[in-house]
């Protein structure tokens, strides 16, 4: 029981300390008038993730395509 304590009390203190990090960072980031910035780098990074996830569909299709021709060629 008392290693189940300890292990709660670690897990609060490491909750307590993101939360004031968190906090901070807010702060930080929205001061200033710094929302609009953070807004459109979200955009930014939607759009980031969502071209990596055409270029790795590309690139699947090709090697696809890829090891296709090689087989035809019989070339392994």
């Amino acid at each position: 029981m008392q290693r189940e304590d300890q292990i709660i009390d670690m897990l609060e203190g490491i909750l307590s300390k993101l939360d004031e990090r968190s906090k901070s960072v807010e702060n930080h980031s929205f001061r200033d008038g710094n929302r609009e910035p953070a807004e459109k780098n979200d955009g930014i990074l939607k759009d980031l993730a969502t071209q990596i996830e055409l270029l790795r569909e590309d690139v699947w299709q090709n090697r696809v395509d890829i090891h296709r021709i090689k087989n035809k060629l019989g070339i392994k």
